[in-house]
């Protein structure tokens, strides 16, 4: 059985993370995750998770012992980011900041041998580093709207502002 959403949200506040990471091609993807130590508890915990929302279920073995390390990629992240997004507390603006980068990515353009082009955006760099920012230091407000609006003047997609990337996540 899933816990509830709001609990969820404050275990995904406390131990979770949201990164905009670049792949050995260059090319950015989105990624969360969230790590816990191992106990029978948060075997079934997690089991939920992955059941729920699909993503990578590890497990990882360190010094101080053994933890399930649960990642999310690209559409499955963006999934559970909207699922938890109203109860996030923490990570509020990390994950709507996130939210806006994936939604407004243009769709993947494939050559003609069928494999990705690596496409370079400045502002892909940019959101990376203020994610980093947000979870280290207090981002001034102004910095982190102004960062939003850029966002949406460089979305793909030609939605007002007020409903981008969907209703109550305006900049």
């Amino acid at each position: 059985m899933t816990p509830p959403l709001h609990y969820i949200a404050g275990f995904f506040d406390g131990e979770g993370s949201i990164g905009v990471y670049r792949d050995g091609r260059g090319r950015h993807h989105l990624r969360t995750q969230l790590a816990q130590n191992v106990s029978p508890a948060s075997s079934s915990l997690f089991e939920s998770f992955k059941h729920r929302w699909g993503g990578n279920l590890s497990l990882d073995h360190n010094r101080k012992g053994s933890c399930f390390n649960w990642q999310l990629n690209s559409s499955t992240a963006v999934r559970f980011l909207m699922d938890i997004h109203p109860y996030l507390i923490l990570k509020k603006e990390q994950a709507l900041l996130a939210l806006m980068w994936q939604g407004g990515r243009p769709e993947a353009e494939r050559n003609g041998k069928g494999h990705f082009v690596t496409v370079r955006d400045p502002i892909d760099e940019k959101v990376a580093t203020m994610l980093k920012r947000l979870k280290a230091e207090d981002v001034p407000s102004d910095e982190l709207r102004q960062l939003k609006i850029e966002l949406h003047n460089w979305s793909a997609r030609d939605v007002p502002l007020d409903i981008w990337p969907m209703k109550g996540f305006a900049a």
